[in-house]
């Protein structure tokens, strides 16, 4: 492997897995990054041989393009995810932008080493914790049953944690490149998937989701 590329926005995330990848792989150049939209429009030149993407600054929606753009660029770059908040939607986006490997933050060093050895030989890996979160949210198809869809799609999703940090429509609108009525029509649409009526209820019902899926993701430990 002859350059990685780390990519979270905490540095001493970045200084642990500098030292790992020092210890364990091989690597003739090492490029840090807490941003990786902003990683993509300032590098130039050869695009790295393995991203490993942690907690960004961006919308977890823009992470995913930016995935699709690399891989677009560099067909043979590969991908991991080290995310600290997993969800279903995030995993299943992640692999189908293109990334080859899924972590979660409560992954050991033992895990990461076979995660990024796998990759490099160009298979696909999911952490035991992941699986734990994905495998349940697909039960509700099994014998022919369709999908629930009560639950949020990406975008509403992102939508939705961004109202209860109390961010208005129109900068919403901006942080998501969309404009102030799209994002008042997935206001409303959220508000009505959930049955909710305030942002108290929005929280609320956001809480218990995150919930549950730690449950899911500890019961499966």
């Amino acid at each position: 492997m002859k350059s990685i590329a780390i990519i979270d926005k905490h540095p001493v995330v970045r200084v642990g897995m500098r030292h790992f990848v020092d210890q364990y792989f091989e690597s003739d150049k090492l490029i840090e990054s807490d941003n990786l939209s902003q990683y993509l429009r300032n590098e130039s030149g050869a695009v790295p041989d393995l991203f490993i993407v942690g907690n960004t600054l961006e919308l977890f929606n823009s992470v995913c393009q930016s995935i699709a753009e690399i891989k677009k660029i560099s067909h043979s770059s590969q991908i991991i995810i080290f995310d600290e908040s997993p969800d279903h939607i995030k995993i299943v986006r992640s692999f189908k932008a293109g990334a080859k490997g899924y972590l979660t933050k409560f992954s050991d060093m033992q895990e990461l080493f076979k995660c990024v050895s796998k990759v490099r030989e160009g298979r696909i890996y999911i952490c035991h914790d992941a699986l734990g979160l994905i495998l349940p949210s697909y039960g509700s198809v099994a014998g022919g049953r369709r999908k629930d869809r009560t639950w949020l799609s990406s975008t509403e999703y992102d939508v939705a944690n961004l109202l209860v940090m109390g961010d208005s429509i129109p900068v919403i609108a901006k942080k998501m490149g969309k404009k102030n009525a799209a994002v008042q029509s997935t206001k409303t649409r959220i508000f009505k998937k959930l049955n909710i009526t305030g942002m108290a209820a929005l929280k609320e019902s956001l809480q218990k989701h995150l919930e549950s899926q730690n449950s899911l993701l500890l019961n499966d430990r």
